[in-house]
């Protein structure tokens, strides 16, 4: 049976309303398309055809409850959109062989012991417009400053993980297993999946500046796959775990690490990094740009069997207790440090006692290259390294203008 309207069977036979027995997603009306809605006991499914809009007064579910949405194909998507004065609060299951959007201004928590399994899903609290959304010019803009917040273990088997907010705090899981983990910020948000940048904060917020924190795990699994986490003028936070088998891009004013990031490829690009211990960084290439500060004292290794790549630049580069290794099986790698991401060089770089700096040859080959660069004032009191098997590689430490070398290579 097709309805536009929600008919509370269960309610009528037991005398009470629908929302003390069950906290289930409640009073939905189909704008577009058709729906179809069935409540057994504890188990509510929704059969809805391709596009197809529903507003909900409420769409919640309790710790012991399932909304399974049955749709025409993993590609098939379902638009969901809370009309209500409630935040979602998921606390159970939601189970979808399709795409499940799920739109609520007032804020969205997945809880512990949540799980939400999905070919693909997307949460966010700044609204879309329907026509937009059939479209496919998936643009979602508002002023909510509502949080989402995930405690519980967000995958999606076949495309995207998106959450679109001006605050998000993921404390639990979010896997994709065929698609991309992205995490956008702002008010203003436009998501182009399959891109290379497949989101854009599209204009600066007008009250409180975005956050992003992560205290839990963000993992690809699909080969190719990303994470990309971008929130504007505001801040991002990581000090839980970030991997991805192709490429992890961070984008914000300022980027603060003390976790964990592994991937093929990280970018990082901020107008102010910090990187505090234990925090490390590995992949075949890093580039870190920071538009002022860049202050590191985490552990950054690129390795590749023909050696890996590190590239930093701020205008202010302080490296204290850093570890950068960039060391190959068959050769070294490439350091640069004040010059080569963006189109300006470093003003000051200072490298602590401590700091070590490595791009060598391990089994075989030549050890690699290390270029350390400022314009007004370089003070080198680490240790660099570019050994080789056959024949060592190349440092050049310098400055335009004031250079102290107090350090050790080899």
């Amino acid at each position: 049976m097709i309805m536009n309207r929600w008919f509370p069977l269960l309610a009528l036979i037991s005398g009470l309303p629908l929302s003390i027995v069950f906290a289930h997603p409640q009073d939905p009306t189909v704008i577009h398309g058709k729906a179809q809605f069935c409540l057994t006991d504890k188990l509510f499914e929704i059969t809805s055809t391709d596009r197809a809009i529903i507003h909900w007064n409420g769409f919640s579910i309790g710790a012991d409850e399932i909304a399974r949405f049955l749709q025409d194909s993993s590609h098939a998507s379902v638009l969901n959109r809370v009309t209500g004065n409630l935040k979602s609060e998921i606390y159970g299951s939601l189970l979808s062989n399709g795409k499940v959007f799920l739109i609520n201004e007032r804020g969205v928590i997945v809880g512990k012991d949540a799980i939400i399994n999905t070919a693909e899903f997307l949460a966010s609290t700044q609204d879309i417009l329907d026509q937009k959304f059939l479209d496919g010019d998936l643009t979602f803009q508002g002023s909510s400053e509502a949080e989402i917040i995930n405690l519980g273990t967000i995958n999606t088997i076949s495309g995207d993980a998106v959450l679109l907010a001006s605050r998000i705090e993921n404390r639990g899981v979010i896997k994709a297993e065929g698609g991309d983990v992205l995490l956008g910020c702002g008010y203003e948000i436009l998501y182009k999946p399959h891109f290379d940048r497949p989101l854009s904060i599209l204009c600066s917020p007008t009250a409180a500046a975005p956050l992003l924190e992560n205290d839990g795990s963000m993992e690809v699994v699909s080969k190719g796959g990303k994470v990309f986490l971008e929130a504007g003028d505001g801040a991002i936070i990581n000090v839980g775990s970030i991997n991805s088998d192709e490429f992890i891009a961070v984008l914000a004013r300022a980027v603060n690490n003390s976790g964990e990031m592994t991937s093929a490829r990280i970018d990082i690009d901020a107008q102010c990094y910090v990187d505090t211990e234990p925090s490390s960084l590995n992949a075949g290439s890093i580039h870190i740009l920071a538009l002022e500060n860049l202050f590191s004292s985490g552990s950054h290794t690129a390795y590749a069997p023909m050696g890996g790549q590190i590239l930093l630049n701020g205008a202010s580069i302080w490296l204290c207790g850093a570890r950068l290794d960039a060391s190959g099986d068959a050769q070294g790698g490439e350091i640069s440090i004040g010059k080569s991401l963006g189109d300006f060089t470093a003003d000051r770089l200072y490298v602590s006692p401590s700091c070590v700096i490595k791009a060598d040859a391990l089994e075989s080959g030549i050890g690699g290259n290390i270029d350390l660069w400022s314009e007004k004032n370089t003070t080198f009191l680490g240790t660099v390294s570019v050994k080789g098997i056959s024949k060592g590689g190349f440092a050049e430490i310098s400055c335009k203008d004031n250079l102290e070398f107090n350090g050790k290579a080899r």
